[in-house]
């Protein structure tokens, strides 16, 4: 119903139609566009004698076994492979809040891509600024302050990942599209992954304030693992 009624669909019809048409031109296969309209069928009539099947919803992956494929892809430093789209989030000193409307067109890639590939995985990994860590350091803290201030910056890059991805259910869900949250895999990394490197077993100190701000991100990717049958539930 969606394909053929909904405008607001990504996938719906008409765009479709534009798209094919479109890459068909540029090959040379077609001269002009030809529109194409759906039969007009009354589909409530088809939906007489159905009940029960609006707020019926099962998940299409097997959360436990997207986080295993995550959990290894990272690991062999291949997260990459497969990847489909992805963009980073940008956050101020200690707010695990930002600005939807900055990345709006962001967004709207998800939406897309994710109502296009019935087998893509959204990854959301939330990072936090090591620099009050390595102070602590060289003020010589203690271990026990070390360990609760690079928790208490796990904690912020979690808060940060979860913030992108409620915002962009939030977004899909204006447009009428519904991301399956058990294709989301959320991760915070802390301090351990920044943008600025690591430097032996420690993070590096920015160089420069664009460094600093860079570390305190999200980084959100989609990826493809319909290979994956474990974590993959196709339709029957």
């Amino acid at each position: 119903m969606k394909f053929f009624t909904d405008t607001n669909w990504p996938r719906n019809l008409h765009r479709l139609t534009d798209e094919v048409q479109t890459s068909f031109i540029t090959g040379g296969l077609l001269s002009r566009k030809m529109p194409l309209q759906p039969a007009g069928w009354d589909y409530n009539a088809f939906r007489k004698g159905l009940s029960g099947v609006d707020k019926i919803q099962t998940p299409r992956f097997n959360t436990e076994a997207v986080a295993q494929v995550v959990a290894r892809k990272q690991n062999l430093g291949t997260l990459d492979e497969g990847e489909l789209f992805s963009f980073e989030v940008f956050f101020k000193p200690n707010q695990n809040t930002f600005s939807p409307d900055q990345y709006s067109d962001a967004f709207s890639k998800v939406v897309d891509l994710a109502s296009t590939y019935g087998g893509a995985v959204i990854i959301v990994e939330g990072h936090s600024d090591p620099m009050g860590y390595l102070r602590k350091i060289k003020e010589k803290a203690s271990e026990i302050v070390l360990t609760r201030t690079k928790q208490a910056a796990k904690n912020l890059s979690l808060t940060r990942a979860i913030a992108v991805r409620d915002s962009i259910m939030a977004y899909s869900a204006e447009k009428s599209v519904n991301l399956d949250s058990s294709q989301f895999t959320v991760m915070g990394h802390g301090i351990m992954q920044p943008s600025t490197g690591m430097c032996g077993q420690l993070p590096c100190a920015p160089k420069s304030k664009e460094g600093w701000l860079s570390n305190m991100r999200v980084v959100f990717r989609i990826i493809q693992i319909e290979a994956e049958e474990e974590a993959f539930i196709p339709l029957d």
